[in-house]
């Protein structure tokens, strides 16, 4: 039987011996319900914020201030709530991409990249600026990366004879290919609560990086080259 009710029926019955339960429900009937539309209100108004002009950061943050002050959670709740791994993670990883941006790091790798490709048949070319794209992606933020390879991708067009609207929208697709790692933000995110390692990342999105890859390139080789 599927059961719906309140968690606290729920551990009820988990202590009555008629009946035996497939997924265990031990923890759960500490749940509030009480401040559950004050939470949604208030998560809804942090959405709409995002309408007006102002960062994601600065309206999630402001309805996370407002839930604290409707005493919905506590402030001590906030902070256990808090993966502090997470937040390391992005934080070291912000500065490596800056100092790979304005060291000119960056640059250098796409420039002896593209020195090695050239010559090389379109699909090949086409292959290589997606994994630089993807590799830009998993040590910089995607739109730095975007902003540093489209200039370099569309300067590097016109030698190759090719159509730089197609290496620019290969860039632009390609750094979005966040699958391998765990240093995206989302990928971050997701990483403590799901009690993830790198290597899980390794072998789930390897795959999904390479199929990845396979179609972008596909897609802009049929539409531009």
């Amino acid at each position: 039987m599927i059961v719906l009710g309140r968690w606290e029926r729920l551990q009820a019955l988990g202590t009555s011996k008629d009946f035996v339960l497939v997924t265990p429900i031990e923890g759960r009937a500490g749940v509030r319900e009480r401040g559950a539309k004050t939470a949604v209100l208030c998560f809804l108004a942090a959405v709409g914020l995002t309408y007006t002009g102002l960062s994601i950061a600065t309206s999630l943050l402001s309805g996370v201030v407002a839930i604290v002050l409707l005493r919905v959670i506590s402030i001590d709740e906030v902070y256990r709530a808090i993966d502090w791994r997470t937040l390391v993670l992005i934080a070291g990883l912000l500065p490596l991409g800056i100092a790979m941006d304005t060291t000119g790091t960056a640059r250098f790798i796409a420039d002896r990249i593209v020195d090695l490709v050239a010559g090389y048949p379109t699909f090949l070319i086409l292959i290589a600026i997606a994994l630089l794209a993807t590799a830009f992606s998993l040590v910089m933020s995607n739109i730095a990366a975007t902003v540093l390879l489209v200039p370099l991708a569309v300067v590097m067009a016109d030698p190759l004879g090719l159509d730089p609207r197609g290496l620019a929208l290969l860039v632009g697709i390609c750094t979005s290919n966040s699958f391998l790692l765990p240093t995206h933000p989302v990928n971050a995110l997701l990483m403590g609560p799901g009690n993830y390692r790198t290597r899980d990342y390794l072998f789930a999105g390897g795959a999904q990086t390479v199929i990845f890859i396979a179609i972008a390139v596909g897609l802009v080789s049929l539409l531009y080259f």
